[in-house]
């Protein structure tokens, strides 16, 4: 799924590579959603440690489906991060190819 939603990103991404402005835009959108994402699972992370560590060794209130919803939860995270880095680094590549007067590409 996550090779489906790659290459969508890419086919809808490569619409713009003429357009420097629109690129622009894209790429600090997908760098504060990648920050955000980022932030949010290192949060969420430090919750349930911080939880497990101090509350529930005296509560013992976690059980298995509860860790389960926990690493679904993570593994999302970092699948929306992972997204994130990958528009990122696309949009970069466009804006860099932008940079590079015609006639000139090394690629």
């Amino acid at each position: 799924m996550r090779n489906i939603l790659h290459k969508a990103l890419s086919e809808h991404l490569t619409q713009f590579i003429h357009d420097r402005e629109q690129l622009n835009t894209l790429y600090t959108t997908f760098k504060e959603q990648e920050e955000s994402t980022a932030e949010a699972i290192s949060m969420y992370a430090n919750l349930i440690y911080n939880y497990g560590i101090h509350e529930d060794c005296h509560l013992s209130k976690i059980n298995a489906p509860t860790v389960i919803g926990i690493g679904l939860t993570l593994n999302s995270l970092a699948n929306d991060l992972t997204l994130a880095q990958y528009g990122r680094d696309f949009t970069s590549i466009s804006l860099d190819r932008l940079s590079v007067p015609q006639g000139e590409e090394n690629e």
